[in-house]
This record gives C-alpha cells, structure tokens and sequence, in this order.
C-alpha cells in the first residue's frame, strides 16, 4: 500500500444542533442533548495512494 497520510485529508465539522433542558420540579430536569459529525475524505495526492511494485509491459 501507499502513503494515505500524504494523500487523503478527512474534512469534518462538529456542529451542535439542538439543547433542551426541561424542568419538572425543582431538582428534576431531563436533558437532551443532539449532535452530529459531518465528514468527507478528500484524495489529494493520488500518485502517493498506490506504491508500484513491479512494471507489466
């Protein structure tokens, strides 16, 4: 195999969506909390992928 740290690169993005804190008596509470990771991988070098091991003529 090649060298993938040289050529792929992982674009990602944290976001916080939605945070909902709800009260039902003083000392009770239910929380809920969504988030969601958003990632592509993007090739960048694609000659360092792939090492050639032998030439096929």
């Amino acid at each position: 195999m090649g060298d993938f740290e040289k050529g792929l690169l992982l674009g990602m993005r944290q976001e916080l969506r939605l945070e909902i804190v709800r009260w039902h008596q003083p000392g009770s509470a239910s929380h809920l909390l969504v988030a969601y990771l958003r990632g592509q991988f993007y090739v960048v070098q694609p000659a360092a992928m792939y090492r050639q091991l032998k030439t096929v003529v």
